[in-house]
């Protein structure tokens, strides 16, 4: 469930953009397994990075991006790098983004 609360997710810039960074890092690294598995019908990790840049707030961004490390049980602010390569944390990618197609945006058709 994505949580809407308008509490503030990050307390000054430097956190946020520190959050996004590790949100690309662990894109980037998807995105390219994406792009070698023409099984799905849909790109998983676009569809997450569009989620989240077309977000019309920076506000509404932040509460993406805690759904999305909230969803991979990593910590948005951690300072140790994150395993892309874990198995469970690609599942909890993939995951993520079939949670949003089925419960958000097949919905809204």
């Amino acid at each position: 469930m994505i949580d809407f609360a308008q509490v503030p997710i990050f307390t000054n810039p430097d956190e946020r953009a520190r959050a996004v960074s590790r949100f690309y890092h662990i894109l980037h690294h998807f995105t390219v397994i994406e792009e070698n598995n023409a099984a799905k019908p849909y790109n998983r990790a676009t569809l997450i990075r569009t989620t989240f840049e077309f977000a019309r707030s920076a506000a509404s961004q932040d509460r993406f991006l805690a759904f999305i490390f909230q969803s991979l049980a990593v910590g948005i602010l951690d300072t140790e790098p994150v395993d892309c390569t874990d198995p469970c944390l690609g599942e909890a990618f993939f995951s993520a983004a079939e949670f949003l197609m089925t419960n958000f945006f097949l919905p809204c058709k």
